[in-house]
Parts: structure tokens; sequence; C-alpha cells
């Protein structure tokens, strides 16, 4: 099995490539692609094109996202475009290299007031982050059997490109 993981080279993204073991996966990334990493801007239709028609996975896992408010404050149109945009252009992009698609989501898609929450529960993003992981979600949940969505809690860790030693 083959597998392109986009965002790699974040924190939730590493943790995916590990976890994907001995099989053969592409990670890829916007930024800090060193090592293996392939750089590919996801929110290019035809980067992504590209990228997918290289190495024709069998699975795509889409890890992109900027949470952090002090990095999209300054630029919420190029924020929106990463956390939004991508997930369309990742979609469109699994879907015509016929994989199956895993698109990250975020519980900022709810409001905190009661977990545990079920596939069926109503989103109630509180912030812009989680206006646009509602809205990355639109497009990569269709009822179809090849992809899958997943609402992950709030990961914390270091982000660097090497893991901080203690």
């Amino acid at each position: 099995m083959r597998a392109v993981i986009f965002g790699a080279s974040g924190l939730l993204g590493r943790s995916v490539m590990r976890a994907f073991g001995d099989m053969t996966v592409t990670g890829a990334a916007f930024s800090r692609t060193a090592g293996a990493l392939v750089a590919v801007d996801a929110t290019s239709a035809g980067a992504i094109a590209r990228l997918l028609g290289r190495y024709q996975p069998d699975v795509v896992v889409n890890c992109v996202g900027e949470r952090r408010p002090a990095v999209w404050a300054g630029s919420p149109d190029r924020a929106r475009e990463a956390n939004v945009d991508a997930a369309r252009l990742i979609a469109e992009g699994a879907r015509r290299c016929r994989a199956r698609l895993v698109h990250i989501s975020s519980d900022y898609v709810f409001d905190g007031t009661a977990p545990p929450y079920r596939p069926d529960s109503l989103p109630n993003p509180l912030n812009a982050y989680g206006r646009w992981k509602l809205l990355a979600s639109t497009p990569c949940v269709p009822p179809a059997r090849t992809r899958r969505s997943c609402g992950c809690p709030c990961c914390t860790g270091p982000c660097g490109s090497r893991p901080r030693r203690t």
C-alpha cells in the first residue's frame, strides 16, 4: 500500500507518518521539508495533481491545518486557503487518482459544552479555526466508501523538525 500524507511536517502529520510504519509513505509539506519530505503547496491544484500522479497513492491523508491565532491573525485569507481550500483540493486530488481519503478535522468544530462528541453531534465552532475546519470537512465527507473524516482533540508537543531533548 502506498500513502501520501499532506501536512507531514506538523505534529500530527509526523505522528501519522510513524503510524504507517514500513509501508511506502510519502510525506508532503509546505514548509519544514527537511529529510525525505516533499515540498508541495496544498493550495495549488496543479501541485497536488503532480504529486499524486508521481506517487500514485492508495491512501491520501490530509493533516494540513494552521490553528495558531498568532500565525493566521495577520493573514486570515491565506489561513483560510490553507485550512479550507487545501482540504477541498486534496479531496479532489484523491478522488481523481482513486485513492482513499482520510481527512483530519478537529474538536475545534465544537464549543466544548457537551462532550463526548459523536459523529452526529451538531458543530458549534467558537473561533475562526473551528469554522475553517468545519468548512474544510464539507467536501471531504460526502457519503462515499472511499472517504473518512475524523476529528481529533488538540495536539500538543514540539513542532520543529527534530524532537525536543529533555
